[in-house]
């Protein structure tokens, strides 16, 4: 598990576990608790969207995580408040990179007064972004369009929200030329530490 900064791609601090005996979820939230990264802030993936993750930053940081169906609850309440509501900020980008054309839409919900399971209280979630992705290949003219949601204890600032959304992506690309490239999640061995070393040497790459 790595904390990555946005702007530099440093890899500021890291932590392990191992898959069959440990939990990635409480891997990280030891990473914030021992590298004092509670009171920054942070962009999650989807599996790290629970209230004891959430609670920790909220606390003195600020937090963006993605939203999908391993909280399908909350995701299905925040999509039928959001649908009778209108964003509080709204952007818009636009790229052309590899011969693929990229519209990327944001906009900008608040959401404290939507009724939520009293377990996410603590999480302070003030703000849903929804983002969605348009892409069209030069080549052949076909398109796809996603969409996807964050949520964030964050309601001040809507323009750093989507930048930070935007920027996460390059963490993402690492990490796939980790897992694949590397082939880092092909590695099986038995002893902890050589796991670890192997993690080393391809952050060190």
């Amino acid at each position: 598990v790595s904390a990555v900064e946005h702007e530099t791609q440093h890899i500021q601090s890291q932590n392990y576990y191992a898959g069959n005996k440990e939990s990635e979820k409480e891997s990280a939230r030891n990473l914030l608790k021992d590298n004092g990264l509670r009171g920054e802030k942070v962009r999650l993936d989807a599996l790290h969207c629970n209230p004891q993750t959430l609670e920790l930053i909220a606390e003195k940081g600020i937090y963006i995580v993605g939203l999908k169906d391993n909280q399908k609850k909350l995701k299905e309440s925040v999509n039928e408040f959001i649908a009778l509501s209108k964003p509080i900020y709204k952007t818009e980008t636009f790229e052309k990179q590899s011969g693929r054309v990229e519209t990327r839409r944001y906009e900008v919900f608040e959401i404290e007064e939507l009724e939520k399971a009293t377990r996410w209280e603590t999480s302070q979630i003030k703000t849903v972004i929804r983002v969605k992705r348009e892409r069209m290949e030069v080549e052949t003219g076909k398109t796809s369009v996603e969409e996807s949601l964050y949520i964030s204890n964050e309601s001040k600032n809507g323009a750093e929200i989507c930048e930070a959304i935007r920027k996460h992506w390059q963490v993402e690309v690492s990490n796939n030329l980790r897992d694949v490239t590397l082939a880092e999640d092909q590695l099986c061995a038995q002893e902890t530490t050589v796991t670890r070393v192997m993690a080393g040497v391809r952050t060190l790459i």
